[in-house]
């Protein structure tokens, strides 16, 4: 098997040493079973001695309860609006943070509230950049990427 200097995506728990221990470990029940799925992966962490086990949550009374918080964030997201200004409907909620706690606001409360407007344009900005970063080793994108960084960039000067 090929060896890989593995990296962690920053929005994960766990440092370059558990990535590249856990990665390894992805390779070789890839190689194994010819292919890789959530369900492998799975069963391979309930034991003990994966080097994964400890970040799944076994306890199912809270695993359950994350869940139902997971679904509830779905059903806020799955909820759109027609407005007469777009041609398509748009999400009626965005997620914002308010006194250090996130919650969710209608589309009309933050496009009316610069605070809330302003969080939303960075998450939107944030969102960009991680997709440029997943999709970096793609070059046919190079020139639409190109384009948004500009848009982002005007659409800064204008938030001023």
């Amino acid at each position: 098997m090929r060896k890989f200097n593995i990296k962690n995506n920053p929005g994960f728990n766990f440092d370059k040493k558990k990535a590249q221990k856990y990665g390894e470990r992805l390779e070789n029940i890839k190689s194994k079973n010819k292919i890789l799925t959530p369900l492998i992966v799975l069963k391979d962490a309930e034991k003990k001695s994966s080097p994964y086990h400890d970040e799944f949550i076994w306890d199912d009374t809270l695993a359950a309860y994350k869940w139902r918080i997971h679904t509830a964030r779905n059903l806020i997201s799955a909820i759109y609006v027609e407005i007469e200004s777009f041609d398509e409907p748009v999400r009626m909620y965005e997620s914002v943070i308010v006194d250090e706690e996130r919650q969710y606001e209608n589309i009309e409360t933050i496009s009316q509230d610069e605070f809330f407007m302003n969080q939303v344009l960075n998450e939107i900005r944030s969102d960009l950049v991680k997709l440029q970063k997943k999709y970096s080793t793609y070059k046919q994108l190079a020139s639409f990427w190109d384009t948004v960084n500009y848009s982002l960039d005007l659409a800064e000067k204008e938030m001023g």
